[in-house]
């Protein structure tokens, strides 16, 4: 049975499923359960991200039973078999997406290359917010409705791919080297617009800048400055695909010294130009 209040849902017919974009929702909604919301299937088409508002969310796959808490995301591979429901005494307010598309495959498998789905984890404060974005896209029927939902589909598996490296690879991490990432990625995502510099970095973690370098260049495999670089291409390969900014306010708004200096960083880190890169959206995979 699938008994339960659902504050919005919707089914999605979209061009976007023809390819036109690397990510497309087949259905998404926020839901209340009920003790009766239990959902069992073989075998679906596609994937799914859950948020879980508030409540207790039980999953089974693959012979193993999973808890999901309050403030907890778990993606999911619906193509295997499946079962969710939620605690009977701690019933679930839910956000969730599905989502296929072009993209799926290579992104999916290198957060397979870390963890084999399903994942949970915690993540930032503005995962739920990016499902909601993918709410009000339907509800408003917004011109580019299709190319803004791949891009908040690929923003929310970024999310989860990112920290993986260092959850999962790093098992000699200390809780305190943890804090010390976390903190100087919430600085960077910050600052990007500014120059970011070691000192910035260093003072931020309450380190000396010699410190700090050696410690985060051994967690990382990259020095400060290299990954402060490279979070800054990023965004930039976003702003590329998916606004009309210019090359040159691009590189003003990530706070390169001019669009020389950008252009000369972006093919170092991606061999291609900035301009080549916007002309072929597929690049961003």
């Amino acid at each position: 049975m699938n008994s339960h209040k659902e504050i919005f849902y919707g089914n999605i017919n979209s061009e976007n499923k023809n390819g036109n974009h690397l990510f497309y929702a087949n259905a998404l909604g926020w839901v209340q359960t009920t003790p009766e919301f239990i959902i069992e299937r073989g075998q679906y088409y596609d994937y799914e991200i859950k948020y879980i508002v508030s409540g207790k969310f039980h999953v089974i796959q693959h012979n193993k039973k999973y808890i999901v808490n309050p403030g907890e995301m778990i993606l999911m591979n619906l193509f295997d078999y499946h079962k969710y429901y939620p605690d009977a005494d701690d019933l679930c307010d839910i956000l969730w997406i599905h989502f296929n598309g072009q993209g799926c495959e290579k992104l999916i498998a290198e957060i397979e290359g870390f963890q084999k789905l399903p994942i949970i984890m915690t993540p930032s404060a503005s995962f739920a917010e990016i499902i909601k974005k993918c709410l009000n896209l339907f509800n408003e029927s917004q011109n580019n409705s299709d190319l803004y939902m791949s891009l908040y589909i690929h923003e929310l598996l970024t999310e989860i791919l990112q920290p993986l490296p260092r959850l999962y690879l790093t098992e000699k991490t200390t809780v305190d080297q943890m804090i010390l990432i976390k903190t100087t990625d919430d600085f960077i995502e910050a600052h990007l617009n500014e120059t970011i510099t070691l000192n910035m970095l260093s003072k931020e973690a309450c380190l000396s800048p010699f410190h700090f370098s050696r410690v985060f260049s051994a967690l990382t495999g990259k020095s400060p400055i290299q990954y402060v670089l490279q979070k800054k291409i990023e965004k930039s390969k976003i702003m590329l695909l998916y606004t009309n900014k210019t090359i040159s306010l691009i590189s003003e708004e990530l706070g390169f010294a001019d669009i020389s200096h950008f252009s000369r960083s972006f093919h170092k880190i991606e061999g291609l130009s900035p301009k080549k890169f916007r002309n072929n959206p597929s690049n961003l995979l």
